[in-house]
C-alpha cells in the first residue's frame, strides 16, 4: 500500500523488516555443502551394499526421477571400492560396495542401467574388475597387449608395468560390399586422440567401434589417497 503525504512530497512505501540472519547452529555444516548442476546440495544420502547387490541398488536409486551421474573405483589399500553417484534435481546420492582383494567380479550394472556401459569398461581396463554379464568389455581407455596382467589396486596405488596394445581394432561385420574406415587415434581436428573404426557398405553404418585411450596418462591414480 502506498501512503500519500499531505505536504505534496513524493509518496513512499513502508520498509519491510529484514529477516534475521541464520546463526551458526542453523547453517548446514560446510562439509555437507556442494554444488551440482547449479544447485546447492545440502544433504547427501549414501548406502553401502555387498557386491552381489550393487547393481540392483544402483538401479533402484536411478529411478525415473534420478539418473546415474558417475561410476568409478576408489583404491582402498589392496581392495577396491565401487562408487555410483546418482543425481536428482538438487541432491546427490551414493551407492558403494567394497570388493575385497580376492573378489575380481560383480554383477554388471549395465544390464539394468545402460548408461553404466562405458564406466564398467573403464573399471575393467584400470583395475581388472569384471562386470559379469556386460555385453562388451572391449578396452576403452587402456588396451593391454596380449599377456599383460590386468592392473589391480595396491599399496600406494602402484601396479605392475603395463604394455599397451598397438593392434588396430578388428573388423567384425562381414558381407558383400562391406569395407572398413579407420580414424585416429593420431588425427587432426575433432577426431584427435580418439580411435574410430567405421564398418559400412556405403550409406548405412551397421557398426562403429570407439576407443578414447590415446591420451590416457593415469593421472587420476596419482591423486588416490591425497
Amino acid at each position: 500500500m502506498v501512503h500519500r503525504r499531505r505536504d505534496g512530497a513524493r509518496p513512499c512505501r513502508p520498509r519491510r523488516a529484514r529477516r534475521p540472519r541464520a546463526g551458526p547452529a542453523e547453517r548446514p555444516p560446510p562439509s555437507r555443502r556442494h554444488r551440482a548442476r547449479g544447485h546447492e546440495v545440502i544433504d547427501e544420502q549414501g548406502v553401502e551394499v555387498a557386491p552381489e547387490h550393487f547393481a540392483r541398488a544402483v538401479a533402484r536409486a536411478a529411478d525415473g526421477r534420478h539418473r546415474l551421474a558417475a561410476l568409478f573405483g576408489v583404491p582402498d589399500r589392496d581392495a577396491l571400492r565401487l562408487v555410483a553417484v546418482v543425481a536428482g534435481a538438487e541432491q546427490l546420492s551414493f551407492v558403494s560396495s567394497r570388493l575385497d582383494p580376492a573378489v575380481s567380479s560383480y554383477p554388471t550394472v549395465t544390464a539394468l542401467v545402460p548408461s553404466a556401459d562405458w564406466y564398467e569398461r573403464q573399471l575393467h581396463d584400470l583395475y581388472g574388475i569384471t562386470a559379469d554379464g556386460h555385453p562388451d568389455l572391449d578396452p576403452l581407455v587402456l588396451p593391454r597387449a596380449a599377456g599383460t596382467p590386468a592392473p589391480r589396486p595396491g599399496p600406494g596405488g602402484t601396479s605392475a608395468p603395463l604394455t599397451r596394445s598397438t593392434a588396430p581394432l578388428p573388423a567384425l561385420v562381414h558381407g558383400e560390399g562391406m569395407f572398413t574406415i579407420p580414424y585416429g587415434p593420431v588425427r587432426s581436428g575433432v577426431f584427435e586422440a580418439v580411435e574410430y573404426v567405421v564398418e559400412t557398405p556405403g550409406e548405412d553404418i551397421p557398426r562403429v567401434q570407439t576407443r578414447v585411450h590415446y591420451k590416457h596418462r593415469g593421472v587420476d591414480a596419482a591423486f588416490c589417497g591425497r
